[in-house]
């Protein structure tokens, strides 16, 4: 083998094994001096040897700057978590409709037709028929009335009403006289009204109102004979109630009232316990 020939083959060793440092070099690496025989022009990729094995790729190292923001694990995802650090909060727009929410209406009572039954003692005032035996006459008696009304949702309810009292009673003992033998002398004072009015519920108080028709008899027993004349004055009545018991289809009333009747010059004062009872109901039950 000749001199150049043994040259030749030293020069080819050596370009091959720069390309073999070349392509084993990170990417990083400087690039190769000027002075090699075998550089390539800028911007060329070596060629490997055909017995050259590829190079594995250079994978990237991120910097610290451009590394992806940790994401946040989710509440519901950490095993760990207390059931109150799981549970999702109730919505804020849920939980204030619940608690604003307007109560139900209350449930309007329905109008009905009352029955009414009253009872209480009275005081008598006017003047005697005959002054002569006013001694002998108790102004003390009873009264008792029976009603039917109207019990509406509106402020007045109007009402009729039926009424009897005995007013006053008396005992005399008349002498023998003109009119024959003596005796005893029976009298009575009685009256029945008939007075449609309204009244009103104000809290627990009732008011009333009437107007009407009252029929007062004057009757006399005496030597086994009866007598009596009757009157029929316009009578007006004011009464104001308290209602005692209020219970579904039932109330008690402590009622006082005053009834006056011009014509006959008699009027009375009552107290009077009123019952009352719902006994048809219209518009609901």
């Amino acid at each position: 083998m000749t001199p150049w020939t043994r040259h030749g083959l030293a020069a080819l060793a050596a370009s091959a094994s720069l390309a073999r440092l070349a392509g084993a070099a990170p990417a990083d690496a400087p690039p190769a001096t000027p002075s090699t025989a075998t550089a390539e022009p800028a911007g060329a990729t070596p060629a490997p040897p055909p017995d050259a094995a590829p190079a594995p790729a250079a994978v990237p190292t991120p910097s610290p700057a451009t590394s992806p923001a940790a994401t946040p694990v989710p509440a519901a995802a950490a095993p760990n978590a207390p059931p109150s650090a799981v549970s999702p909060a109730p919505a804020t727009g849920d939980r204030g409709a619940a608690t604003t929410s307007a109560p139900p209406p209350e449930k309007e009572v329905p109008s009905s037709l009352e029955l009414s039954l009253s009872i209480g003692p009275t005081v008598m005032y006017g003047e005697a028929a005959n002054p002569e035996y006013d001694p002998s006459v108790s102004r003390f008696g009873i009264f008792g009335s029976f009603g039917v009304g109207y019990r509406s949702s509106y402020f007045v309810d109007p009402f009729i009403e039926i009424g009897y009292g005995s007013l006053a009673t008396g005992e005399v003992v008349l002498p023998n006289g003109p009119w024959g033998a003596g005796g005893t002398l029976k009298q009575q004072l009685s009256v029945v009204t008939i007075s449609p009015g309204i009244t009103a519920d104000i809290w627990r108080f009732r008011p009333k109102f009437g107007m009407g028709l009252s029929f007062v008899t004057e009757s006399y027993a005496f030597g086994g004979q009866e007598h009596s004349s009757t009157q029929p004055p316009l009578l007006a009545q004011l009464g104001l109630g308290f209602v005692a018991v209020d219970v579904p289809r039932f109330r008690l009333d402590v009622e006082a009232r005053t009834v006056i009747m011009q014509g006959a010059d008699v009027h009375f004062t009552t107290i009077d316990v009123v019952l009352r009872a719902d006994a048809i109901y219209f518009g609901g039950s």
